[in-house]
């Protein structure tokens, strides 16, 4: 837990301290103040599970305790927005005059307020109300962590391949997520939608994973897309041709062994262990395949911006659902290439960030969002690379995503 306590007299400060760390352990992340002045910092910057207020506070070391500090405060806290609201708040006093007066204006959003009496009972009775608030932090986690907060989260590796999102959506900064961009839309029965953009700034497997698994943690959505380019496999696909990954393959990932050659020469050898990820039979699967079968190329090639760049580039696009090798490596060689195909012939394209992405989808500890990526052909998986595509195949991929948010998937409730 993570709680603030509050309280002019450091005698009594001190024995709530020792009191919570008796209670909860050493563990337990306690930071205190002694004037409503340095309250309101800490709550501006900070939420915490539980505050525990003295009702007669000074503004400043300076400054006589007054309970109108006390209610400032706390109302800046529910009604103002400018401070973050606590899990629980236990208000406590020696004031009689102060209890009153909170009881009647803000009492009914504490939890309890307790007067400091003489004989020392508020101590026990804090207590209790302490593992009170142990106990409904740990649920409300459980329960947070159990339900969908935002309905798609959009991530690209390159900023490149997010920019066509800034044009298809009226996007805003996440002011706790940085570079985390909110949007709102329509999906296909017209209710509102809300998703999170989100650009990783590089490639990669390490920050594909490691960004997504805090982006779903945070915004736990019903859809996660991770949009952008890929390498094709040359006679299996054609530039601009749109990719749904039905399974990603770690083709970098096993060991190095040592062998003899027919001479009896010792070399070494990498040995593939791809392990593999897929949405086979998944929502996302269903709906790539509902989508294969439909007008969606036509639906996407109609779109303006779409038709304009294909016809300066001259391209069909195609749609695939297949199967993709993810490494952290660029392939830019034919030997390299035949080696991740042959892990399996349905093998079309190549990226950087799928399997990090799968990965981090398909094992988050927080409710498991469908997921899929979907990216265009830029190049092919040869030394002739380029980025004259990238452009273009960023565009498509962002297009066939909006699309599929907003007119083909079932969001529910």
């Amino acid at each position: 837990m993570n709680i603030l306590v509050v309280h002019d007299r450091e005698e009594v400060l001190q024995k709530i301290c020792v009191m919570i760390r008796e209670l909860l352990g050493e563990e337990t992340k306690l930071e205190t103040a002694t004037s409503a002045h340095l309250a309101r910092e800490k709550l501006r910057k900070t939420i915490f599970d539980l505050l525990i207020i003295d009702l007669t506070l000074p503004f400043d070391k300076e400054s006589n305790p007054t309970y109108d500090q006390a209610d400032n405060l706390l109302s800046e806290v529910f009604n103002l927005g400018t401070l973050k609201i606590p899990g629980d708040i236990i208000g406590i006093t020696a004031d009689l005059d102060a209890l009153e007066k909170i009881k009647t204006k803000l009492g009914p959003h504490l939890m309890v307020i307790i007067e400091e009496d003489d004989e020392g009972e508020w101590e026990g009775y804090l207590k209790d109300k302490i593992r009170y608030a142990q106990n409904a932090s740990l649920t409300r986690l459980v329960s947070i962590n159990q339900h969908y907060d935002y309905d798609v989260l959009i991530i690209t590796a390159l900023d490149e391949e997010m920019a066509p999102f800034e044009d298809q959506f009226e996007t805003s900064e996440v002011d706790y997520f940085p570079n985390a961009k909110k949007f709102i839309f329509y999906d296909k029965d017209k209710n509102i939608r809300r998703g999170i953009t989100f650009s990783i700034g590089r490639s990669g497997q390490p920050s594909s994973a490691s960004y997504t698994q805090s982006l779903i943690s945070t915004f736990r959505p019903k859809l996660a897309l991770m949009s952008g380019i890929c390498g094709g496999v040359i006679d299996k696909v054609k530039l601009g041709d749109l990719i749904f990954f039905e399974t990603s393959y770690a083709w970098d990932y096993g060991k190095w062994k040592e062998i003899k050659d027919i001479d009896g020469q010792k070399k070494t050898k990498f040995v593939s262990r791809p392990n593999p990820i897929g949405i086979v039979d998944s929502k996302s699967h269903k709906i790539a395949r509902k989508i294969l079968l439909s007008d969606f190329r036509n639906k996407l090639l109609n779109m303006s911006d779409v038709k304009k760049l294909k016809s300066d580039n001259n391209i069909l696009v195609e749609l695939h659902l297949c199967d993709v090798g993810s490494g952290s490596a660029v392939v830019a060689n034919n030997e390299i290439i035949s080696k991740i195909t042959n892990l399996n012939d349905s093998i079309w394209a190549v990226d950087m960030e799928s399997y990090g992405f799968y990965h981090a989808a398909k094992h988050t500890n927080v409710i498991k969002p469908e997921f899929i990526c979907i990216k265009s052909v830029s190049d092919y998986c040869s030394s002739k690379k380029n980025d004259d595509l990238h452009k273009l195949c960023s565009l498509i991929s962002s297009k066939a995503i909006e699309v599929i948010i907003k007119e083909y998937w079932e969001f529910g409730q």
